[in-house]
């Protein structure tokens, strides 16, 4: 029994709080794999499903980035303790935006194929100008403007052309508008908070939404990096390589 407590109390004591926000096109459930191994290891893993994504039915037309704020800054609180906040792609700008705001409760920033933003950047901004990406090219923009969605035979290959078939077939079956103000939000941040809190990249080398080029010339412009990580990978290598990632984020 003795040894059973102090078994116990070591786990409980390392476990970290792990919050995974998805980026554009998918939701929640894209972290399905990475989650698992991490909660395997003992540690705490919430997925974040913002407004507008998944199973959530909020109109895109109502969905802003204050909304997608005030869900991650929600949860974020929620936690008894710090949180390593994850962010996928566009959900880069999302995560720096909470951390300005709650830097008390931020141990570290994760940026997996993510904008690694500065103060005053965009989503648009940013994928402006991005040579390799095959994102704004293949995008539909519905006729109020508030809304876009992907070719469907290009999804794949934009997102995960590494993926396996079923994975691929997943995302094209939960695929849904994406709400575009969002992506159009220029957002301010400080040099006295935002700029010193731990920050790590996850550089996707064969991604084809958001280039390796970009990925690693924003980590090299970016204050307070601990270390850059780079996967030979698409866009969503927490599906193609899920092992390689969970061990990314254990060994920080």
């Amino acid at each position: 029994m003795t040894a059973l407590c102090i078994i116990t109390t070591i786990v409980s004591v390392n476990a970290k709080t792990y919050l995974l926000v998805h980026g554009s096109m998918t939701d929640g459930t894209v972290w399905y794999k990475l989650k698992a191994l991490l909660e395997a290891k003992g540690h705490k893993v919430v997925a974040i499903n913002l407004p507008g994504h998944g199973k959530d039915n909020t109109n895109a037309s109502s969905v802003s980035y204050e909304s997608y704020i005030s869900v991650i800054s929600d949860s974020v609180k929620a936690q008894a303790g710090k949180v390593i906040l994850v962010g996928h792609s566009m959900a880069g700008l999302l995560i720096a935006s909470v951390a300005e705001k709650l830097t008390i409760k931020i141990e570290s920033l994760v940026f997996i194929a993510a904008f690694m933003p500065q103060s005053g950047n965009s989503v648009f901004e940013l994928n402006a100008t991005d040579k390799q990406s095959q994102f704004g090219p293949n995008l539909i923009v519905e006729g109020s403007n508030t809304s876009a969605t992907m070719k469907l035979d290009m999804i794949a290959t934009v997102f995960c052309s590494d993926c396996n078939m079923a994975d691929k077939a997943l995302l094209v079956l939960s695929h849904k508008a994406e709400p575009l103000a969002p992506l159009a939000e220029i957002i301010s941040l400080s040099k006295e908070i935002y700029a010193q809190i731990p920050k790590f990249s996850i550089i996707t080398l064969f991604d084809n939404a958001v280039g390796n080029e970009l990925q690693q010339k924003l980590a090299a412009n970016s204050e307070n990096v601990k270390k850059v990580f780079k996967i030979k990978s698409g866009h969503l290598p927490f599906l193609s390589k899920p092992q390689k990632v969970a061990s990314i984020l254990l060994s920080l």
